[in-house]
C-alpha cells in the first residue's frame, strides 16, 4: 500500500510570500486569493488553476498571479516583477511548502472580463514536495 501524502496550501503560501517580498521592495499592493468586495485599483490575485501529481511525493500545482492596475504599463510592470519573484522561489520554502522547481509558463495581457481594466497574468507550474502522514 502507498503512503498517504499531504501537500501544503500553495495558494495561501505564495500569496503571503509575494506580499512580503513586494513590500520589502517598496511595492505596496494587496496580494489576495479572492477579489475583495471593495476592489482595490491595484492588486494581485493568486490562484491554483490545476496541476498534476508528479509521483507519490511530488505535486505540480499550476498557479496564476493576476496583476491588476488602472494603467496598462502598471499592470505589465507589476506582472513582470511578480513573474520574476515567483521564478526565484525555488529551491526553497514558500511558507511551509517546499518548492523544488518552478516552470515559467509565461506572462500575458488579459484585461479583467468584468471591468475591462488592464491585467497581466503570470502562469507557473511549481514542483512541490508533500509530507507522508504517519501510520
Amino acid at each position: 500500500m502507498n503512503p498517504a501524502v499531504i501537500f501544503g496550501d500553495i495558494e495561501v503560501a505564495l500569496a503571503d510570500h509575494l506580499a512580503a517580498v513586494l513590500a520589502a521592495r517598496g511595492v505596496s499592493v494587496p496580494v489576495v486569493n479572492a477579489v475583495p468586495a471593495e476592489r482595490p485599483a491595484r492588486f494581485v490575485r493568486v490562484a491554483r488553476i490545476g496541476g498534476l501529481t508528479g509521483n507519490l511525493v511530488t505535486d505540480r500545482p499550476r498557479v496564476v498571479a493576476e496583476c491588476n492596475d488602472p494603467l496598462g504599463t502598471g499592470a505589465h510592470d507589476l506582472g513582470a516583477l511578480v513573474r520574476a519573484l515567483i521564478g526565484a522561489v525555488a529551491p526553497g520554502y514558500v511558507g511551509s511548502v517546499w518548492v523544488d522547481k518552478v516552470k515559467d509558463l509565461g506572462l500575458i495581457s488579459s484585461p479583467d472580463p468584468d471591468t475591462n481594466t488592464p491585467r497581466y497574468v503570470v502562469t507557473a507550474e511549481l514542483f512541490t514536495t508533500g509530507t507522508a502522514l504517519p501510520d
